[in-house]
Formats: structure tokens, C-alpha cells, sequence
């Protein structure tokens, strides 16, 4: 912004003081069609659109507080989830020994830029993570743009029939076993019958 003084002299002539100047930057707005693509069980791509100039982007990744209880206390995830800081996706930040959360920041001052992606690694399988982008200026950010990530599982595990009862020709009782992933929820079983080269439910 940029102010000067002006006025009219004692001939009517006009007289314009010094010009003077302050920089004003304005908060970003929050960035737009965050989404993510699961590349397996344990990694993602996170990207987003740019909705107004921005200095640079914050990306956290939280566990959801019902899935804390499935973390891992070793190493077998390590954790660097999102890219080192050698990588040209930006710094990394902190992360927890339960990789409940994370976070990275990335350069946004590209003018060439609209989209950005930015993989995420190391995540858990059959879990459900909070990722979380802000476009930030010099001093403010922008709100959050939320997204609700879910991975896999792992390996899903044939189940193990046990018992296979009939008491008549048009009925029968099964019962199996089955180890379902760490983490699993809303399981379903699919039960099906073969009968004269026909499946049915």
C-alpha cells in the first residue's frame, strides 16, 4: 500500500508530499479437491489445488483416536511418513514414535504451480488417518482443508471352514475361522454354493 499527502498551495498550485509504503499480505484461502490415492497398505498420494497464492503448504497426518490402540510399539514402520528433508518436497517437521502424528511443509511460491502431490509412506494397513493441508503466507494460515484416509488391509486371509452340517437338501450350516488384519472394522463374508456349475448365494 502506498500513501501520500496532498494539497493545494497559496497559488492553487498543487503540492504532494513524500510517498510512503507499507506491505500488506492477506491470509490464504485453504487449498481445494484435496484427495488421496492409496498406492498399497501402507503408502498414499495426497494432492490438492492451489486456491490463492501461498508461500509455502503445511501437511499433517493424525490417527484417528479410535485406531491409537493398533499402533505398533516398534520400529517395523520407522518413521520418516512423509518424504526426508534431502527430497524436494520440503522439510520435515516432527513425527511421533506411534505415528499418531506428522507433518511436513512444502514450498508453495511457484507461480507455475497450480496442483500439488506429495506421497505419504510408512502409514499403517486398515487404518483410518486425518490428513490436513494449509496454504500459509508470512505470519498466517489458511484453515485446514480435511481429508479422511483409510488404508487397506495388508493381506486378507482365506477363511478356514471347520464344520459343514446339513440336516436337508435345502439348507446348510457352516462355521469357519478366520484372522482378520490388525485394525480391521465392518468385516464381511461372502458365502457362496456351486451347484451343478451354477454359484449360488
Amino acid at each position: 500500500l502506498f500513501a501520500s499527502a496532498r494539497g493545494v498551495g497559496d497559488f492553487g498550485e498543487v503540492l504532494v508530499g513524500p510517498e510512503t509504503s507499507v506491505t500488506l499480505e492477506t491470509t490464504p484461502v485453504a487449498p481445494a479437491n484435496l484427495s488421496a490415492d492409496t498406492i498399497d497398505p501402507t503408502s498414499a498420494i495426497i494432492s490438492w489445488q492451489v486456491a490463492s497464492p501461498a508461500r509455502r503448504f503445511l501437511i499433517s497426518r493424525s490417527l484417528n483416536e479410535r485406531w491409537k490402540l493398533t499402533c505398533p510399539t516398534s520400529s517395523d514402520y520407522g518413521h520418516h511418513d512423509f518424504p526426508p528433508s534431502d527430497q524436494p518436497y520440503g522439510r520435515h517437521a516432527d513425527h511421533s514414535n506411534c505415528l499418531e502424528t506428522s507433518s511436513v511443509e512444502i514450498d508453495g511460491s511457484s507461480e507455475e504451480s497450480s496442483s500439488y502431490r506429495i506421497p505419504v509412506f510408512n502409514l499403517l494397513p486398515s487404518v483410518e488417518n486425518t490428513i490436513e493441508v494449509r496454504a500459509c503466507g508470512a505470519r498466517s494460515c489458511s484453515s485446514e482443508a480435511t481429508l479422511l484416509l483409510r488404508t487397506p488391509p495388508s493381506v486378507i486371509p482365506t477363511p478356514l471352514i471347520t464344520t459343514i452340517l446339513s440336516s436337508d437338501t435345502s439348507s446348510v450350516y457352516l462355521v469357519w475361522y478366520c484372522t482378520l488384519p490388525l485394525g480391521t472394522r465392518d468385516h464381511e463374508f461372502e458365502v457362496k454354493v456351486k451347484r451343478n456349475g451354477f454359484y449360488r448365494l
